[in-house]
């Protein structure tokens, strides 16, 4: 699976990159792109193949204006042996700033692919295709319509606390085997982040705001 996306690459000037327009707060996050993005691509992959696990991992820091990864490789593997790997990047320069997923399933018959919103079968003609704006809207609907009825009914709810807490330890994997501590200036670089913030003394490069010594000793 990849997820791929340009989403920490500025792109006006004097405006942060259009991932942190949307949502600020991901500047300061020390688990970035795992906890706040793939942990959904990692739910879906449990759905899809029960038991998976997450045996190896790399993360990496490439943009210079948030704190947390932006870039992860996964090693997966199922309960019966079968592997596979997943990657994501918010700093790929030359696609769409919103994140685009392509999955594809390898089996004894035939391959599944997910890719620009279309999902095929090597063995059959048929494309099943969605609107991305259309279902984006419909997944939000469905989600809150579902937890609002749950509570009038008293029903539970279609994914249970246990589930979320078995794909938050499928996260934790990840942070753990890639023995990531997280990291605050990419110094090397002289690059920093937020944008609007108060610059630090040790600012190398007075172009780039970097967050005040009070915030980086929040994060921290």
């Amino acid at each position: 699976m990849e997820v791929l996306s340009s989403g920490l690459i500025a792109d006006l000037p004097d405006q942060p990159p259009p991932a942190l327009r949307r949502q600020a707060f991901m500047a300061t996050m020390r688990r970035l792109t795992v906890l706040e993005g793939m942990i959904h691509q990692l739910d879906t992959l449990r759905f899809l193949l029960d038991g998976l696990a997450v045996v190896g991992a790399r993360l990496a820091r490439l943009s210079g204006h948030v704190v947390g990864e932006d870039t992860a490789m996964l090693l997966l593997e199922s309960p019966g042996g079968a592997i596979g790997t997943m990657s994501t990047s918010m700093s790929v320069p030359g696609i769409a700033s919103r994140s685009s997923d392509t999955l594809r399933l390898v089996g004894e018959r035939g391959t599944i692919t997910f890719e620009d919103w279309s999902l095929r079968w090597s063995g059959g003609p048929e494309v099943e295709r969605w609107d991305p704006e259309a279902a984006y809207q419909a997944s939000f609907d469905g989600v809150i319509a579902h937890f609002v009825e749950a509570l009038r009914s008293g029903a539970p709810f279609e994914t249970s606390a246990t589930e979320n807490l078995t794909t938050l330890a499928l996260v934790d994997d990840v942070y753990r085997l890639a023995g990531w501590t997280g990291g605050l200036l990419n110094r090397r670089r002289g690059r920093g982040f937020p944008w609007g913030a108060r610059r630090s003394a040790d600012n190398h490069d007075p172009s780039f705001p970097r967050l005040s010594e009070a915030t980086l000793d929040h994060a921290r």
